[in-house]
């Protein structure tokens, strides 16, 4: 919820104060950040908050700030009021929803505990947060506040109050910007503390010498609203860790690896979603991984003890795990430690992928999880057409060529080594196109794509080729169904005829002649 402030700066004729709206869930600390900036003050001096009024009864609570013990006795000599109750309530710890329940709820903000400048807080409405509004906003701010220094005077000559309005939302926004950066950060590194925490519980929890690695644990992921397919490694005592294949296409990458499919170690590379945990020797991790055990000051001694944490993606070299990735793996491996203590006890039934329903862990209509057994199904959607992605103009462009009597074998593969738009970008096998003469078979295009965007960039590709050869070719020969799907739509404004056929005679030749090149390059 949001509460409707009015703060106003007692003893001061005429009256200044200002009037600002901010989140129930701040705490007294962030209060006082607030007032300081509101009132130019320049937080040199000790403060205090004590409520008079709490859910409309009359109260005295007094709120303090954490201070140095030497600092406390000194202010307790001659401020009796500071640190009145012991311990006192801490303003960084309380938040304001605590203390203001009803509307007229109030406190006395005390700054400077000498000059004893005081600000009388009235709780005036409690609303609901508005999604264009960002919080806090100051609604109201009436004349400038003099300066906090005893000797000074008060600021004189007229205040356009809604300018000063304006230049406190400036403020404001800025403090909450640099606020949520560094909350971010804290935020960034506390998962990635937590994720190295929770990989050596699971790695205590040795579930390697319960399970074998087609004993399949299916767990909900929130985050991409999809399964994770969980298989842990190490009962044959050479690789230890928790391999999670992702979604649909994950769990496509783990039937073909369960059935012995993946025939090389590129075919892996192109077709897996997942993340892999692999517990490993100190000498197998790259200086990223060692850098990122450091960040968080974590340490881990002997062999199959050392963290590494990579990435599966489709079409993308294996890569070290981002923000999201990293937040899957930690929801995963708490419900791997949650259920570890039933499987070592054997109290929980995990058959294998071949015997029949899967041991899953799901959430309910109350965010509670459960267990449940499910029969796992590829999906195999009916994709809805592809878009044609070129203007109207490009297309009147193209259509001015002649149509050239020539068949044009249009073919793709996947590249074996990974290539990087930029030095720090994630590397990408490129998505290889190649158009040959069916007549006499030689290569008339090249062009490599990242996989990304794909049915746009292959019709632009299109365009580029017909471009390049200054006419429009009367047939083109396709065996990929991704090409075929992709390039149907603007094939259908083209006096072309296309055909899907079942292999290309010249692309294994023309492949491996590029890849070839491409190896040597």
């Amino acid at each position: 919820m949001i509460y409707q402030l009015k703060i106003t700066l007692s003893h001061i004729k005429p009256p200044i104060w200002r009037r600002i709206l901010i989140d129930s869930e701040s705490t007294f600390e962030d209060l006082d950040e607030l007032i300081q900036m509101m009132f130019d003050w320049e937080d040199m001096h000790l403060h205090q908050f004590e409520m008079r009024k709490t859910n409309g009864q009359r109260t005295t609570t007094f709120i303090e700030p954490t201070t140095p013990d030497d600092v406390t006795d000194n202010f307790q000599l001659y401020f009796s009021q500071f640190g009145a109750f012991n311990p006192p309530l801490n303003t960084e710890n309380e938040r304001l929803k605590t203390h203001f329940k009803k509307e007229k709820d109030r406190c006395i903000y005390t700054y400077d505990l000498g000059e004893d400048w005081q600000h009388e807080i009235i709780l005036e409405k409690i609303v609901q947060p508005q999604p264009e509004i960002e919080y806090p906003y100051c609604v109201k701010a009436m004349r400038a506040a003099p300066g906090e220094d005893p000797f000074s005077e008060s600021i004189q000559g007229e205040v356009n109050n809604e300018e000063l309005r304006e230049m406190i939302n400036i403020q404001l926004a800025e403090h909450t910007h640099i606020l949520n950066e560094i909350a971010s950060e804290h935020a960034h590194q506390n998962k990635e503390a937590h994720l190295l925490d929770l990989t050596q519980t699971f790695n205590q929890m040795a579930l390697w010498e319960f399970l074998n690695d087609d004993q399949i644990i299916v767990i909900w992921v929130p985050i991409i609203q999809d399964y994770a397919y969980c298989s842990v490694l190490g009962a044959m005592k050479e690789e230890f860790g928790l391999a999670c294949y992702l979604g649909n296409d994950g769990l496509k990458a783990l039937h073909s690896t369960l059935n012995g499919e993946f025939h090389h170690h590129e075919a892996i590379l192109f077709e897996q979603r997942s993340i892999l945990l692999s517990l490993s020797d100190r000498n197998e991790l790259e200086p990223e991984d060692h850098e990122f055990i450091k960040a968080q000051n974590a340490s881990f001694r002997g062999k199959k003890q050392w963290p590494m944490f990579r990435s599966f993606k489709p079409a993308y070299y294996p890569w070290f795990i981002n923000d999201e990735e990293i937040e899957i793996l930690n929801g995963l491996l708490e419900q791997m430690i949650e259920i570890a203590p039933f499987i070592r006890q054997n109290e929980y039934n995990i058959p294998t992928a071949f015997e029949g329903p899967w041991f899953t862990r799901k959430l309910d209509q109350n965010q509670m999880w459960y267990n449940a057994y499910i029969e796992p199904s590829l999906e195999n959607p009916i994709k809805q057409p592809a878009h044609l992605f070129i203007n109207e103009l490009d297309l009147m462009r193209v259509k001015k060529l002649k149509v050239a009597d020539v068949t044009l074998e249009i073919g793709s593969f996947f590249a074996s080594e990974p290539v990087q738009s930029e030095e720090d970008d994630r590397p990408f096998f490129p998505f290889v196109v190649i158009a040959m003469n069916k007549q006499n078979g030689m290569i008339t295009f090249i062009e490599l794509l990242q996989h990304d965007n794909l049915e746009e960039n292959l019709q632009k590709l299109l365009l580029k080729l017909i471009h390049q050869l200054l006419s429009i070719p009367k047939q083109i020969e396709i065996e990929s169904e991704p090409l075929h799907r992709a390039l149907t739509p603007l094939i259908a404004h083209l006096p072309i005829k296309m055909n899907h056929v079942e292999a290309l005679v010249h692309l294994e030749d023309a492949k491996e002649m590029v890849l070839s090149s491409m190896e040597h390059s």
